[in-house]
């Protein structure tokens, strides 16, 4: 039963105790010790340590409200005589101490909730101390100041809820007192401030103060912007307000729209699309596209984008092209784009899905957006390419025997050796040569389809002829693109078998060495046969194509084991439906560059708004960088002593079909390529050289391959070196050339890479 409260012992007076003072202050401090441990397991351990060692009762003694914790009170009832109720009166005040503490821990903690997550340039961290360098990783209590000192600078900051911030180029920041802001909050003093604000606590949003105004975000993505008394508000998702500190005056702003707050004028919110798509890029230009032919309408449209040094400022873009972002004319939509090639300082191919393309009255342009280095790459979603694809092959791999399917599909076809078909510069990206005696690639695809669509990009060595059957896609009766044949009436058609009759529709003339877009539809009722995006023949071809086992074999007759076609393949694709005409007409405009027209590229200024990007003057020309490459010297002899030509390669990436590189080059030939190369990360590099007769590499001096013999077919040498990051090493590539064509390929896999042509930023000037 519990003890009547009227038994209970009166405490006794303090007088009465000598013994007892020491006690007290011993208790008082484990006490004391156990707050500036920082928890309420201290705490509790501090309790039955005195519950441990003390004869008396332990009380807790109340507190007038915001009064110090009465630790001396409190030890002093734990060091008297034991009590009958010492248990109940012990948890009561673990309980007090246990709340009290984790108040402090709560107060404590505010200082290390916001947190350096990323840096680089000049960032001066300011926290009443002199000023340091920030530092990821580094606490930014209440009262500091993050300071960018140049154009270069970026800082981004994350609290333990997930918000994160950023501010870029020359500008100012201060993390808001407990007393500025009932919940988080920043002082923006000048510059371009990115965030992304997790929920907050219902009435405590996050708080941006600018010297004009204030932003209140309780869940959203947005930017602030400021100067001097000009502030701009742009929301990415959700909502947020501002408030303007001369007159009071607000204005809400929602998902896609901004506003900007003058002195003096009335607020006022604009559509998304009038401003910026996302302030932490700071680079974008206007896209614009013609309409299809006939006033058709084209879904999923798959667009090439070609990027040059006159359409996207290589220094400013992200490593790899990760930032790139099309976004539609909505100034919302983010379309899903894929990066074919990307090549800084040269041509870069990327192919973007546009929703719609209808006509001119309803075509609506896109925006590049780039100029985010430090943007991670877009995540993972809808494919370049729609459901009715069953393969895109770019054929642009630059090594190994895996031809990558860019559908959703994802059959990954595979070459008959690594070097064969041999890797080359294409008519959009990379390409493939075969050579006619035994190069093809096998897609593995075995589907019967009533309809289809096939295309690509075809380059023959000579014109189409009588000859074996080969040709650049063919599978067994259900879809064929012929190049030469032996029969005259299958030389250069597409063909598809019915009821065990062949039906074909003729391209039409076409010449050796020359670029042709070729493609064939099946309804199943009529076969069309399209060159270079016009319809050229029709032919009627009722009912369903025949079944058949084989799979689908680009460059080898699907029947004819013997049978290779001659000549260069790039883009090759499959579609399970029957493209129209406007849809083969569009693309190939867009694959010749003439769908898309390109702005003048515009860059954001600090108040938000777009102007656009003056050219550097020709003075800066003086100023440039010296090229990058390898020195290449081409001899008519094997000794290397008769040279005829002298240059500078940015890369060696070479197929010459006709076997001559340069008109001063004889058929026989030796090549040297040397320079020094500047390895990006440190570790086990490995090289590779694809050539067609004898070639031998050195690495920092080291032999890594030698294989000086005539091959006469293409083949793959490699080896290994471990180098450091940003130490020059030199290398020398030594080739000969024993007559007919000529391939000299050569690629790096860094640590942890993929194989690609050592490209010219990995080489010293």
């Amino acid at each position: 039963m519990p003890d009547d409260p009227q038994s209970l012992d009166p405490l006794p007076a303090p007088a009465e105790t000598p013994r007892r003072e020491g006690r007290i202050r011993a208790a008082e401090g484990i006490l004391r010790s156990a707050h500036a441990g920082g928890g309420a397991a201290a705490a509790d351990a501090a309790l039955r340590r005195l519950q441990a060692g003390s004869r008396g009762r332990m009380e807790t003694v109340p507190a007038e409200p915001g009064a110090p914790l009465p630790i001396a009170a409190t030890a002093a009832r734990a060091a008297g005589p034991a009590p009958r109720r010492r248990r109940a009166l012990a948890a009561a005040a673990a309980l007090l101490l246990a709340a009290i503490l984790a108040g402090l821990l709560v107060l404590r903690r505010g200082a290390d909730d916001l947190r350096i997550a990323d840096t680089s340039g000049d960032v001066r961290l300011e926290a009443g101390l002199p000023p340091r360098p920030a530092r990821p990783g580094a606490a930014v209590p209440p009262g500091a100041t993050l300071r960018l000192r140049s154009a270069a600078a970026f800082v981004r900051l994350a609290w333990d809820d997930g918000t994160e911030v950023e501010l870029r180029g020359e500008g100012s920041m201060t993390r808001l007192a407990t007393a500025e802001s009932s919940g988080k909050g920043l002082r923006l003093a000048r510059g371009l401030l990115a965030a992304s604000v997790r929920p907050q606590p219902a009435g405590r949003p996050f708080h941006i103060l600018t010297p004009s105004a204030r932003v209140d975000a309780l869940g959203t993505r947005l930017t602030v912007s400021t100067a001097g008394d000009v502030t701009r508000l742009d929301v990415g998702a959700g909502r947020a307000r501002l408030f303007r500190s001369a007159d009071a005056a607000s204005v809400e702003v929602e998902n896609g729209a901004h506003t900007v707050s003058f002195p003096g004028r009335p607020l006022a919110v604009a559509p998304g699309n009038d401003g910026w798509w996302d302030a932490a890029w700071t680079r974008r230009r206007r896209i614009a596209l013609a309409p299809p032919d006939g006033g058709a309408v084209l879904e999923n449209f798959p667009l090439l984008v070609r990027l040059a040094p006159d359409r996207i400022d290589y220094a400013a873009a992200g490593p790899g092209g990760r930032d790139l972002r099309f976004v539609a004319a909505d100034g919302r939509t983010v379309l899903p784009h894929e990066i074919e090639a990307w090549e800084p300082g040269g041509v870069s191919v990327v192919w973007v899905r546009i929703p719609r393309l209808g006509p001119a009255a309803a075509v609506e342009p896109l925006w590049l957006y780039y100029g985010n280095p430090r943007a991670p790459a877009p995540p993972a979603g809808d494919s370049v390419w729609d459901d009715g694809f069953r393969f895109v092959y770019h054929l642009g791999e630059p090594a190994g025997l895996l031809v990558r399917d860019a559908s959703p599909c994802a059959r990954h076809a595979r070459k008959v050796a690594a070097a064969n078909p041999c890797p080359v510069p294409g008519r959009i990206g990379g390409a493939q040569a075969f050579d006619g005696l035994g190069d093809y690639v096998d897609t593995g695809v075995r589907e019967d389809l009533p309809c289809w669509t096939v295309e690509a990009w075809v380059r023959g060595r000579e014109a189409p002829t009588l000859g074996k059957a080969g040709g650049p896609i063919m599978r067994q009766n259900n879809f064929q693109l012929c190049w030469d044949h032996f029969q005259a009436a299958s030389v250069a058609v597409a063909s598809v078998r019915i009821g065990g009759t062949w039906r074909a529709a003729p391209f039409g003339p076409m010449a050796g060495a020359t670029w042709y877009y070729l493609a064939a539809t099946f309804d199943g009722s009529t076969l069309r046969a399209y060159r270079d995006g016009a319809l050229v023949a029709e032919t009627p071809a009722p009912g369903a194509p025949d079944p058949s086992p084989e799979s689908a074999l680009l460059g080898r007759h699907a029947q004819y084991p013997d049978a290779f076609f001659r000549g260069l393949i790039d883009e090759a694709r499959l579609s399970a439906i029957a493209r129209s005409d406007a849809w083969i007409a569009a693309q190939h405009r867009s694959m010749t560059d003439v769908l898309a027209s390109y702005g003048p590229e515009e860059e954001r200024g600090t108040d938000g708004s777009a102007r656009a990007r003056t050219a550097a003057p020709p003075a800066a020309a003086a100023t440039a960088p010296p090229a990058r490459g390898l020195r290449a010297e081409f001899f008519a002899d094997r000794a290397m002593t008769d040279r005829r030509l002298a240059r500078i390669d940015p890369v060696v990436n070479f197929f010459w079909d006709d076997g001559v590189p340069h008109p001063l080059v004889p058929e026989l030939f030796t090549a040297r390529w040397s320079g020094r190369i500047v390895p990006r990360a440190t570790g086990t590099h490995v090289f590779t050289v694809l050539h067609d007769d004898g070639a031998r590499l050195r690495v920092d001096g080291r032999t890594l391959f030698d294989a000086w013999k005539g091959n006469f077919v293409v083949v793959e040498s490699r080896g290994e070196a471990s180098l450091s990051a940003g130490v020059p090493v030199e290398l020398v590539l030594e080739l000969f050339n024993g007559g007919g064509r000529s391939v000299a390929k050569l690629l790096w896999t860094p640590p942890g890479g993929e194989p690609e042509i050592l490209p010219a930023d990995a080489l010293a000037p």
